[in-house]
């Protein structure tokens, strides 16, 4: 068998509450104002916020590096991994054991 990629578009309301659990492979959540809960085991997380002014965001990597746009407390307590928290409002819950987080402004 020859090397494949599969992508999958999923459109929800705005306002939706999402939690996604995927296994190997990058997830892209983009412009939901809703709670967000989500994790991967092997990949990369990008999540892009339409209004990032009222989200508590939670991030954690067990192995791998969080990117932000925005302020809040940046950590890396283990020789491996990140962690970050900031913000208030709706919550983005992120979790990725081997991979990166990418939380993005958007609009």
């Amino acid at each position: 068998l020859g090397d494949f990629n599969l992508d999958y578009r999923i459109k929800v309301p705005r306002t939706a509450n999402l939690k996604i659990q995927h296994g190997v492979g990058d997830v892209m959540v983009a412009g939901v104002k809703g709670n967000v809960e989500a994790s991967v085991k092997s990949g990369d997380l990008v999540v892009q916020l339409a209004d990032p002014d009222k989200t508590a965001i939670s991030a954690r990597c067990d192995v791998g590096d969080i990117y932000t746009d925005f302020d809040g407390t940046h950590r890396s307590p283990y020789l491996v991994g990140q962690k970050f928290t900031g913000g208030a409002g709706h919550t983005v819950d992120l979790h990725v054991a081997v991979g990166g987080i990418s939380i993005q402004r958007i609009g």
